[in-house]
């Protein structure tokens, strides 16, 4: 395993100037995907960037998953730098630290290191990508401590059915435990509080307090369905309020939120009317906000939608709203590209779902419509 620069750790952010101090190295204006490095007194090495704003998700940054190739403009080429040292990946054995960045988070979580498995062109939207295929480096020290100590918690809330903990709760019931489990290690107590830290910046624990008790974040995406489900019986609230969560938490909402949605649509575009899937069976329909997140809408399922990828694109950017009669209204620019084909969506109506009470509430088909300006 390559010995990490002092400094780095996995699960911590940084910012481009703290990896650029941790790595001795510069990106110029901003960090590019495929950043390989060679030092004139050191190992080859390849600094890997991913965002959520890009063409990955949350899907990245566990086991195995798909990384797209440099080059955004015509065919993607095997000899450029960032390409030919990934294929060279394949058999040769260098480190490649990497780095994603959520949309709603600053600076680069440091997810450790990745290998490249293979790879292989393939065509989208008319030119030919290269798609490598990735899997985590499980660090054997680090990850297995942070694993038995998930555990631990896991085995705590099971038994006492609390998600409250305090230090020395956890350390009557777990001490003896990873003592066990981790033999040649005579500072359990200390890597114990370590792993903890890192938990909590994962948002997987929070701090209660400063006497030192924790609470277990839970995971439980049908606890989150619950609750939006019951929001749904309340008058609808156009934004989010001023709750905030922590970024697991996040994600355990949003997927709760895209499952409710998706769902009740029975997995088909409301607009096209279209239920397509991948080969393996993965629907393409895709939840959307109706008021967005990036206004602070609410995560009400009345504010949700199910779109295909090129209507919700379409319907995020402002070509159409729907009106409170649920029909289809297209913004009126002749003049752009495209209107001719969204124009010829005027006045459709909508498939609803069997649910009459998730249907989408009028106030956030108000607000869409006005933040677009559309009819």
């Amino acid at each position: 395993m390559p010995t990490l620069p002092d400094g780095l750790t996995v699960g911590t952010r940084y910012t481009q100037e703290e990896i650029e101090e941790l790595f001795d190295t510069g990106f110029g204006y901003q960090i590019s995907g495929i950043n390989p490095r060679r030092p004139s007194d050191g190992e080859r090495y390849v600094l890997l960037f991913a965002n959520e704003d890009g063409p990955y998700s949350d899907a990245v940054t566990e086991g195995t998953f798909e990384y797209v190739g440099e080059g955004l403009q015509g065919d993607q080429s095997e000899k450029s730098s960032g390409n030919s040292t990934l294929i060279d990946a394949v058999d040769e054995d260098f480190p490649i630290h990497f780095f994603y960045q959520q949309s709603d988070a600053s600076g680069w979580e440091y997810q450790g290191l990745v290998d490249v498995l293979d790879w292989e062109r393939r065509v989208r939207k008319g030119r030919e990508i290269l798609v490598f295929t990735m899997a985590h480096r499980r660090s054997e020290h680090s990850a297995t401590w942070l694993d038995a100590v998930r555990a631990e918690l896991e085995r705590y809330r099971s038994e006492t059915g609390s998600r409250r903990v305090t230090l020395d709760e956890l350390y009557d019931f777990s001490e003896d435990t990873l003592a066990t489990q981790f033999p040649e290690n005579n500072t359990v107590r200390a890597k114990l509080r370590q792993q903890l830290q890192v938990l909590r910046d994962r948002g997987e624990v929070e701090f209660v307090d400063g006497a030192g008790e924790y609470r277990i974040v839970g995971d439980d995406v049908d606890e989150e369905r619950e609750q939006l489900n019951a929001d749904a019986d309340r008058p609808p609230e156009l934004t989010a309020g001023s709750e905030e969560f922590t970024e697991h938490r996040r994600r355990v909402r949003d997927t709760a939120f895209a499952e409710l949605v998706t769902e009740n649509y029975d997995n088909t575009c409301v607009v096209c009317g279209r239920s397509r899937e991948t080969p393996t069976g993965n629907p393409e329909v895709e939840a959307a906000h109706i008021y967005p997140r990036s206004e602070n809408g609410a995560d009400d399922p009345r504010n949700g939608l199910a779109l295909c990828k090129l209507h919700h694109w379409a319907f995020d950017a402002g070509w159409f709203g729907v009106t409170d009669e649920y029909e289809i209204t297209v913004k009126d620019v002749p003049e752009r590209e495209g209107y001719y084909e969204f124009k010829q969506l005027e006045g459709n109506p909508l498939v609803f779902p069997e649910n009459p009470r998730l249907l989408p509430d009028p106030l956030y088909l108000e607000a869409h419509r006005d933040l677009h300006n559309i009819g």
